[in-house]
C-alpha cells in the first residue's frame, strides 16, 4: 500500500480538517470551507491561483514559508499546480 503524506493542511483547534457530513457536493463537509477562510484571503493563495493582490500578513508569510518547504521536496508541492477548492454553500 503506497503512503500519503499531508502538508500545510488547516486544522481547527479541536482537531478537524473539514467539516460534517462530507459527501460529493461537499468534499470538505458541510461549511468546511470556513476553516480555510483565512487562507484564501491571503497574498500567497492569489499568488497561487496566478492572481495579484490578497492580504499581507503572518498568515500569508506562513503559507508562503510552507509552500517554500514543500517544493524543496522530491515529491512535495509544486508551484505550478493551481489550487482549487470547492464552492461554498
Amino acid at each position: 500500500m503506497g503512503k500519503v503524506r499531508v502538508a500545510a493542511l488547516s486544522v481547527s483547534l479541536d482537531g478537524f480538517g473539514a467539516g460534517s457530513r462530507q459527501d460529493l457536493q461537499n468534499p470538505l463537509g458541510v461549511r468546511g470551507l470556513e476553516l480555510h477562510a483565512w487562507f484564501v484571503q491571503t497574498e500567497a493563495f492569489k499568488k497561487m491561483q496566478g492572481k495579484s493582490g490578497g492580504k499581507t500578513s503572518i498568515d500569508s508569510d506562513l503559507a508562503t514559508q510552507s509552500f517554500e518547504n514543500e517544493s524543496e521536496q522530491e515529491d512535495g508541492f509544486r508551484p505550478d499546480r493551481k489550487l482549487i477548492l470547492p464552492r461554498s454553500n
